[in-house]
């Protein structure tokens, strides 16, 4: 309950912590973050594990659904690339 709390005070009442623990993995890997420290700040067992959930995100993918979010979020006020 402490982390609905949390999140609630960030300004994220209906987020969980599954989703704000895959979203810092996703962003660390985005801005460069080595795979292996990732792992390691997640705690999974071994780099495979990392590799198997978040290997799909590559930077062109992810910056134009990132893009995509910012605009619906603000109304469109990025639009997304095409």
């Amino acid at each position: 309950m402490q982390r609905r709390v949390a999140a609630a005070r960030a300004g994220l009442p209906d987020v969980g912590l599954h989703t704000l623990r895959h979203t810092a993995a996703t962003v660390m890997l985005l801005n460069g973050v080595p795979l292996k420290v990732v792992s390691d700040i997640l705690g999974h067992s071994s780099i495979t594990i990392t590799a198997d959930i978040y290997g799909h995100v590559t930077t062109e993918a992810a910056r134009d659904a990132l893009a995509r979010l910012s605009s619906d979020l603000t109304g469109g006020g990025t639009p997304a690339p095409d």
